[in-house]
């Protein structure tokens, strides 16, 4: 009966291994941006889960693992170093994000300007930001708020878990292989 115990669990563990394999994680970073100088962040809407409960799940996932790269959250975007978002998709239809007047955190950020900025000098050189968040992905950004630009994004693809308790340990396991993409300084 020992045997036949230790082989269903051996499997147990094998297929929620594969689910939470199935997940796929992609980061991209500025590299010309020096991350040591980042030291706090706040929050800015995104789009969230479908629920709130799961809404405020990724947000403390999130705040945990930037708690572990040293950042402290703040309630006050206009002080902060960083601005933070998730966008999430898991049912209905694909999400199209584009910026506006050329910054990508405007259109984010509710649609007013960043703080000490006006409506018409939010804007930069840069291109807009288009992206993509199709259903089942979970996508993470941040951004620096001296420079109005995009530093870190992070992208998980894949099919989202059906029980609660496996879709926990998938947004654990996502959350753990984009931190751990998270540049310690500059590159």
């Amino acid at each position: 009966m020992k045997t036949h115990s230790a082989v269903l669990s051996l499997l147990l563990t094998l297929l929620l291994a594969g689910t939470l394999a199935a997940q796929k994680v992609q980061v991209e970073h500025d590299k010309d941006t020096d991350f040591s100088q980042f030291k706090t962040y706040a929050w800015i809407k995104g789009t969230p889960a479908a629920t709130e409960v799961w809404d405020q799940l990724i947000i403390g996932t999130v705040d945990y693992e930037l708690k572990r790269k040293a950042l402290e959250r703040i309630a006050n975007p206009d002080k902060a170093d960083l601005l933070v978002t998730y966008h999430a998709a898991s049912s209905g239809t694909d999400l199209r994000l584009n910026s506006q007047a050329g910054d990508p955190t405007y259109a984010m950020y509710g649609g007013e300007p960043l703080p000490g900025m006006t409506p018409w000098s939010t804007g930069s050189l840069s291109p807009s930001v288009a992206f993509y968040v199709r259903k089942g992905n979970l996508s993470v950004h941040l951004f620096d708020t001296r420079h109005h630009k995009l530093v870190w994004a992070g992208v998980a693809k894949g099919d989202i878990a059906e029980s609660n308790k496996k879709k926990v340990d998938q947004l654990n396991s996502i959350m753990d292989k984009m931190f751990a993409q998270y540049p310690a300084g500059k590159n």
